[in-house]
């Protein structure tokens, strides 16, 4: 009589069904985890961060999350794709499915990134111009950064009509130890532009 084979076979997660393998541009993005477990994707490592993203993890690449001990990777697992990892599984494998879950399920930054990860740069400076938007009050959970970028626009405008861009940049640029970051200062006004707009607190043509 022969004996039955007791080995339970390894019960692989239903959530790798949904999951593809990492390319190699996916496997070059940034990945970041902020405190509050959202997940955000860059480029490449060179993107620089948006300033107001908090960092709880940062991964430059998938290599760099494959040089982390693997408890952490099965911690991240098990957080992330709510399951443990297939007992025995190598620790290639288990970050394999870690960084596809984390990349399909981040919120991508790539604005203004070509193709190639470069900087795509649309001259504008010559001819855009700024005027008042039909707010006059900030409003009170405008970040501290955008109240800054706020209060150089208005400072510069003064009584008139409209500003040059390049005036508004050479202001920015002067003014940007006010702003508290080591970022480009122009690019924190770039990147908070958007949402200037979008409250009426400033426009351009």
């Amino acid at each position: 009589m022969s004996k039955k084979n007791k080995s339970k076979a390894v019960e692989i997660p239903a959530i790798y069904q949904t999951l593809t393998a990492p390319t190699k541009e996916s496997a070059g993005r940034k990945v970041i985890i902020s405190p509050d477990r959202s997940i955000h994707a860059m480029k490449s490592k060179d993107v620089p961060l948006p300033p107001d993203l908090m960092v709880d993890m940062e991964f430059m690449n998938f290599d760099d999350l494959t040089s982390r001990q693997q408890s952490v990777i099965e911690s991240l697992h098990l957080e992330f794709l709510k399951c443990e990892a297939p007992k025995g599984q190598s620790k290639m494998t288990t970050a394999l499915y870690l960084w596809a879950w984390l990349v399909k399920n981040a919120t991508p930054h790539l604005v203004n990134i070509a193709a190639d990860g470069t900087k795509e740069r649309k001259s504008t400076i010559s001819t855009r111009c700024y005027s008042r938007g039909a707010v006059d009050k900030s409003p009170e959970n405008l970040t501290p950064q955008a109240k800054v970028c706020l209060t150089i626009f208005i400072a510069l405008i003064g009584d008139a009509q409209s500003v040059t861009e390049g005036d508004l940049r050479r202001k920015v640029e002067e003014r940007a130890a006010e702003l508290k970051t080591r970022q480009d200062p122009w690019r924190i006004f770039q990147y908070y532009r958007p949402k200037l707009i979008a409250l009426k607190l400033l426009k351009h043509d």
